[in-house]
């Protein structure tokens, strides 16, 4: 659970920074694609910390809410998610402050 919430966190605070833009963010759960909306609205940089944290969030938005025999989160799952989280986190609180 710890993992879906860090993506939907990702997610609404990548949209948040759509938003502050005057862009309005895509009914998608892809943290990958919002980030290429911000990119192509050359709004603000999106720094690579940023995207790998990204790749390891993504999967779980749909994956993680539907769990079966053949994987299920570990503790250090939960703590790089979180970790991942916090780094989409610090981005767009700096977009907010300038």
């Amino acid at each position: 659970m710890v993992c879906f919430h860090c993506q939907q966190a990702a997610e609404k605070l990548i949209k948040g920074v759509l938003i502050s833009f005057g862009a309005e963010p895509s009914r998608i759960h892809d943290l990958l694609a919002l980030l290429e909306t911000v990119r192509s609205l050359a709004a603000a940089e999106v720094p690579e910390p940023v995207t790998s944290s990204c790749v390891v969030l993504n999967p779980y938005a749909v994956e993680i809410r539907y769990p079966d025999d053949d994987w299920a989160a570990e503790p250090e799952d939960a703590r790089e998610a979180r970790q991942a989280a916090e780094t989409v986190l610090t981005w767009a609180l700096a977009i907010a402050s300038r």
